[in-house]
């Protein structure tokens, strides 16, 4: 598939259990897009939902990658991803490959 570029975005970052608030970014155009990546804490091993839309109801069909590693996918909607962060420091974004649909790359995430 091909590589769509994300456009304004917005990272919140909240403790376990408190919802973040904000105004979620814009939506990429094409049938995949990323508003919101909303990290509960930036480690590996921590937990992020990646909000957006296009994305497969079924975790197989959802490939994700982010520092050149693959993804755990824990949990997958039309509308947002919950994913596991790997074991990569750095500044990445995720690449998400949704089988059938296409690729989108987010904004990067830095993880110390």
């Amino acid at each position: 598939g091909r590589v769509m570029p994300a456009g304004a975005f917005s990272i919140r970052s909240a403790p376990p259990g408190v919802t973040p608030r904000g105004r979620p970014g814009r939506r990429v155009g094409g049938p995949l897009s990323v508003s919101v990546i909303q990290p509960r804490c930036l480690r590996p091993g921590c937990r992020v939902v990646i909000v957006g839309r296009g994305f497969s109801s079924s975790v197989r069909q959802n490939r994700v990658r982010f520092g050149g590693r693959p993804v755990r996918v824990i949990r997958a909607r039309p509308d947002s991803l919950t994913v596991t962060i790997p074991n990569v420091h750095g500044m990445h974004p995720f690449v998400i490959d949704v089988r059938g649909v296409g690729t989108i790359q987010s904004p990067p995430l830095a993880i110390p």
